[in-house]
């Protein structure tokens, strides 16, 4: 069984070229494949020793270069650079060989024709998966590649025919596709929280807490979840994020009719404990009255980090610091600022930021003057004198760096501290608002 995928390349072809070719990915590293590495590194057919990396219509050593006189040949160096697709086999499924094997195979029948393409094959992962960067302009007759869904179900029709002939297993009927973007795949697949992470969690714990469907859709509203059955597809939003998702999106556990399964396979199961949630607003922020700027932004740095780390602990946090949570080395770059400068209020930031950009000038300009200088030493061949002025300009670039990283991290400050008080005072609501809540249901 493969899968396959395909997407767009804006930006930097080189770097994905690079990235299907990495050998650090396509090699044969453990050690009872020592024989296919010698059987593989002696092969007189093979230019690239030990790596499964191969090209149609080009060289793998010189791909970007023949890809872009492609481009300049028919004046279409603009747009899409590129397509990068992959190609996923089971887990234990089949061989890197046979993997490389049907993936060269598939790229000739799929692009062979008209486009420059490069494969690799990857081993990094518990499956062997191949990697396909097509060239967006054909060699041929300077056409652009489509990615329309024509083109995609023949894609996955290429596929599943090359299974079937290595003998490989094939999904016979496969289900309507999730489509979520693939910078989100790639958060999830790196471990980050996605609000698509998020809703899952909830609904999870909904159901746990839940003995019919009537109980399932209360503990949701408790969490500010509503439900749009108006549409062919549910929908699922919450106020904390401004897009509302499909349960089908979420997977198939989180389609309507599995949801309802769950719910009643949950009746018959022992209901299990869900984590007792931190006191971290009544912590941190119920005292927070005429604290300084400093103290203020220490405070809530420290929450996000007790968020991120302790998520399961602090869920309600989770949703409501969700942007901040996934931006927080650039809130504690922004805390070390103001603890390290002693910068207390709004007056001393602008002096600080004001000071860095005075001081910045000042710099830039005496660097400007180094650069004439050093045209003139180059001009009379004074190397002592050239070398000297480069040092000179070197570090004034260090410090010219320094300032204009602080004047960056003073404006994005200045624009945080709203941000931040406002997501203080609704933590503060919202928490006070659930403590009544508690209250009214023990009375």
């Amino acid at each position: 069984m493969a899968t396959v995928k395909i997407w767009k390349v804006k930006y930097r072809l080189d770097h994905v070229i690079d990235y299907a070719a990495n050998i650090e990915k396509t090699s044969l590293k453990d050690k009872e494949d020592l024989k296919n590495v010698l059987d593989y590194a002696v092969n007189p057919s093979k230019t690239e020793q030990k790596l499964f990396v191969d090209a149609i219509n080009c060289y793998p050593a010189s791909a970007y270069e023949q890809m872009q006189d492609t481009k300049e040949e028919h004046k279409k160096t603009n747009g899409i650079l590129a397509f990068h697709a992959y190609q996923s086999f089971a887990p234990g499924e089949v061989t890197p060989e046979v993997a490389h094997k049907i993936g060269v195979e598939f790229a000739k029948r799929m692009w062979g024709d008209r486009f420059e393409v490069v494969i690799g094959t990857h081993l990094d992962t518990g499956c062997c998966h191949n990697h396909f960067v097509l060239n967006s302009v054909s060699f041929v007759d300077g056409k652009k590649y489509y990615d329309n869904l024509k083109n995609y179900a023949r894609m996955r029709e290429l596929s599943d025919n090359l299974c079937r002939e290595y003998g490989l297993s094939v999904i016979e009927n496969p289900g309507p596709s999730k489509h979520i973007s693939r910078y989100e795949y790639m958060e999830e697949k790196a471990g980050k929280v996605t609000k698509n992470v998020i809703f899952r969690k909830d609904i999870d714990e909904c159901i746990l807490l839940s003995e019919n469907e009537n109980d399932f859709f209360r503990e949701m509203k408790k969490r500010g979840y509503t439900f749009d059955f108006s549409h062919k597809y549910v929908t699922l939003s919450h106020p904390l994020f401004p897009k509302a998702r499909r349960l089908r999106n979420l997977g198939q556990e989180y389609e309507p009719d599995r949801l309802a399964e769950r719910i009643e396979e949950n009746i018959r199961r022992k209901k299990v404990e869900l984590p007792e949630q931190d006191n971290t607003v009544e912590d941190y922020f119920e005292d927070l009255d005429n604290e300084n700027y400093q103290q203020v932004y220490v405070r809530f740095v420290t929450v996000v980090k007790i968020v991120k780390e302790r998520p399961e602990r602090n869920r309600e946090l989770q949703k409501r610091f969700f942007q901040e949570v996934r931006k927080l080395d650039r809130l504690i770059e922004q805390q070390n600022l103001l603890c390290d400068n002693d910068i207390e209020s709004y007056e001393q930031l602008e002096q600080f930021s004001s000071s860095r950009k005075d001081e910045l000038a000042e710099l830039t300009k005496a660097r400007d003057i180094l650069r004439n200088k050093l045209k003139v030493a180059i001009r009379s061949g004074d190397e002592k004198e050239e070398n000297e002025i480069r040092e000179h300009i070197s570090n004034l670039s260090v410090m010219i760096k320094k300032l204009r990283r602080d004047i960056v991290i003073c404006d994005r400050i200045e624009k945080q501290k709203p941000v931040i008080d406002e997501r203080i005072e609704q933590a503060k609501e919202s928490n006070s608002r659930k403590e009544l809540m508690n209250y009214e249901r023990i009375r």
